[in-house]
């Protein structure tokens, strides 16, 4: 009698917890069905550029500039005539470049759109043309850090190459033609 009481509270414990496991593992590939339909929407900003950066040495700059450049981008990316905000910036063309060129990496999507446009006017005012007249800033796939960290490493390249004569064009003297090969 004992050993029947036994057998059959055995095979109820055994029921529960098989019940319980394909219950859990049925959950489990809702759960799963449900993470793959909520993939992200095609324009969300992906973060982590900076560790996408395969060169480590970037352009020494001071943080002060970065900090001050952050509110001017802001408004640049998100005002529909950001024009009126990058004149500042585009009028002191040589102190700013490589401070624009650091902030496409940065993670607040403002701020790297709005560095990426004024880079943009910056190549359009001084003639500075990409490879073969193509567009000198690529902004196809500007939402994957990759992306950016390639763009920012073929302008760090660009600026060391050239940078006595973008020291320059804050004298007035910049019509040396640049090298333009590394976009």
């Amino acid at each position: 009698m004992r050993r029947a009481l036994t057998d059959f509270i055995l095979r109820g414990v055994f029921i529960v917890v098989i019940a319980s496991l394909l219950a859990w593992l049925g959950a489990g590939d809702q759960a799963r069905s449900r993470l793959v339909a909520a993939t992200p929407p095609a324009d969300y900003w992906y973060i982590g550029a900076r560790a996408c950066v395969k060169s480590p040495a970037m352009l020494a700059l001071d943080t002060d500039d970065l900090r001050e450049l952050q509110k001017p981008l802001r408004r640049i990316a998100k005002s529909p005539a950001p024009l009126a905000y990058m004149e500042p910036l585009i009028a002191q063309d040589d102190r700013w470049m490589a401070p624009l060129i650091e902030c496409l990496l940065s993670d607040d999507e403002s701020v790297a759109r709005g560095a990426a446009a004024t880079i943009q006017a910056i190549f359009e005012r001084r003639r500075i043309d990409g490879d073969r007249g193509g567009s000198a800033l690529a902004t196809d796939g500007f939402n994957e850090p990759e992306v950016r960290a390639a763009i920012h490493e073929n302008l760090a390249q660009w600026y060391r190459r050239n940078r006595r004569a973008i020291q320059r064009w804050g004298d007035g003297r910049f019509r040396r033609i640049l090298d333009t090969n590394a976009f």
